[in-house]
């Protein structure tokens, strides 16, 4: 029988502040303000990252997410500008959202108690569980481009903090800053397109009226 490992205050700390980005993930409907759970993932990976050789790179790797976090921000607020014209579309309620960010925490707990990552710290590796499971409710929450894109962010963010644990070079964080960048044109595209296409909707059934 696997053992649970010991927790220590600073494990403590880091499940709060895991539970509060989750919290911020999951549970508002306004893209916007879910945009600064994102955030503070990309904030919380930067403080894990080590120093040993570039002292800058954590700072490159947050002024990039930060990047992410302002293009997906201007594409959020075309997407809410829509929902107030047009109407919200039906989301699942507060109370499904917040037991889903729970449940994502559990199974990160029983995941890391069972495969503990042996090469990063205890409190990345629950990290990178609990942050990759948001990522994966979240895309099968989504049901438009920008919440499913949110979810595919969160889950590239929490491998991204494992592999830049051990990888400490220069490059290899600009060359990862960049992939996140192209995946959050590619959101932006995607939404974009969407409302497009339900503005084109709309005036098609409005004319046709």
């Amino acid at each position: 029988m696997p053992t649970m490992p010991n927790i220590s205050l600073g494990q403590v700390a880091t499940l709060v502040v895991l539970g509060i980005i989750s919290l911020a993930l999951m549970l508002p409907r306004d893209r916007r303000v879910a945009l600064l759970g994102l955030l503070g993932c990309y904030v919380w990976m930067a403080t894990q990252m080590r120093y040993d050789i570039y002292r800058p790179v954590a700072l490159v790797r947050l002024g990039l997410g930060a990047l992410v976090c302002l293009m997906l921000y201007v594409t959020a607020g075309h997407v809410e500008a829509v929902a107030r014209t047009e109407g919200r579309p039906v989301e699942m309620n507060l109370l499904f959202r917040g037991m889903a960010a729970g449940l994502a925490g559990l199974l990160a707990w029983g995941v890391w108690a069972r495969f503990p990552m042996s090469l990063v710290p205890e409190s990345l590796g629950l990290a990178s569980y609990w942050l990759a499971l948001n990522g994966i409710i979240m895309m099968l929450m989504g049901g438009e481009p920008l919440a499913m894109g949110l979810g595919l962010m969160t889950l590239v963010c929490a491998f991204e903090g494992v592999y830049l644990y051990g990888e400490q070079g220069l490059i290899a964080t600009a060359l990862i800053g960049v992939l996140d960048v192209a995946i959050a044109i590619g959101i932006s595209v995607l939404a974009e397109a969407g409302l497009r296409e339900r503005e084109r909707a709309a005036l098609t059934e409005s004319g046709s009226a």
